[in-house]
């Protein structure tokens, strides 16, 4: 009985030994991102509303594909903060960096006017395989807020091929497509 229960202490030592660690990721560059101090009222303001997401992206692991019909959700590796906020800070970071003169800001947000135009956009892909093409697929339009008519609305498919084949490479990947969405359907 003593072997026994030694036997199944030491495999579970062992297990735990042996397991890769999770290893986290951004999707900032370890850049401060801008922040727009614009108030000026009279001036455009643009609020961008939180990026949708599909539910099987919007999850801790990261989701990289083994074939055109099956997904893998990497337990060790993960990402550092909610994916969602992660892609919404991206895009208006971008678009801050694309509209200097505007006030550019996540909407709603605490203290903040009512934009006088509202930005969004649903990510319907973004994914794709280590070493391989990443892509992404997306809808995004500009409202006027005044009146809900839309100003543009733009449907979006963009690829990469990742720069190598570790998951920074993947990441980085990712990142790229996120900042060439925000060109793509900056107005």
């Amino acid at each position: 009985m003593k072997t026994f229960i030694i036997a199944i202490v030491m495999s579970v030592l062992l297990t735990g030994c042996f397991s890769s660690p999770v290893r986290y990721y951004a999707l900032q560059d370890g850049q401060a991102f801008p922040v727009t101090t614009r108030q000026d009222v009279s001036a455009t303001s643009v609020g961008v509303s939180v990026v949708g997401l599909p539910k099987l992206l919007n999850r801790p692991q990261l989701v990289v594909r083994v074939s055109n019909s099956e997904l893998k959700f990497e337990e060790s590796h993960q990402w550092g903060g909610r994916l969602q906020e992660e892609v919404s800070q991206l895009l208006v970071s971008e678009l801050q960096v694309l509209h200097p003169q505007q006030a550019v800001y996540l909407y709603p947000a605490e203290n903040r006017v009512v934009p006088s135009q509202q930005w969004s956009a649903d990510i319907v892909q973004l994914d794709g395989m280590l070493g391989g093409v990443v892509t992404l697929q997306a809808n995004c339009r500009l409202f006027d807020k005044s009146n809900r008519l839309p100003i543009f609305e733009r449907s979006v498919q963009k690829t990469i091929q990742a720069q190598g084949a570790q998951m920074t490479d993947y990441v980085n990947a990712q990142r790229e497509l996120i900042k060439q969405l925000a060109v793509v359907c900056s107005w």
